[in-house]
């Protein structure tokens, strides 16, 4: 409880996205959160992962939000 608000989190994902575009052949990154986590939601949006409601990945969860960003809109 007492890291809530530091920006742990948003250290930790804009490491692993930047070292996941930099060392994989890949061109996009998306992220599931539960819909009642605010909290993940505003981390993702604030890294530039846009929602993509349409988007359906390999191991989903059902009624899961889905956050995707792509290499060219990482900096």
């Amino acid at each position: 409880r007492e890291g809530r608000g530091l920006r742990y989190g948003a250290e930790v994902v804009r490491g692993l996205a930047t070292t996941a575009f930099q060392a994989l052949p890949i061109d996009r990154i998306w992220v599931q959160y539960h819909p009642a986590n605010m909290a993940a939601e505003r981390l993702f949006a604030g890294l530039s992962f846009l929602p993509e409601p349409r988007a359906r990945p390999r191991g989903l969860r059902r009624g899961q939000c889905i956050g995707v960003t792509q290499r060219s809109a990482w900096a």
